[in-house]
């Protein structure tokens, strides 16, 4: 895995509309691109893998 990957877990809560890989993340002053989404395993949030743009 490239070091300027990023794993982010967001609340599907958080998120109704849910997470596509077209979506953008905007976490502490930055900017990610969603490249794989999974559902964590109780299906209470989105598992992102996301890098800089």
């Amino acid at each position: 895995m490239p070091s300027n990957v990023v794993k982010l877990t967001v609340l599907q809560a958080s998120a109704p509309g849910g997470i596509g890989l077209d979506d953008q993340i905007s976490l502490a002053g930055l900017t990610y691109r969603v490249v794989k989404l999974d559902t964590d395993p109780a299906a209470v949030g989105f598992v992102l893998l996301a890098v800089p743009i």
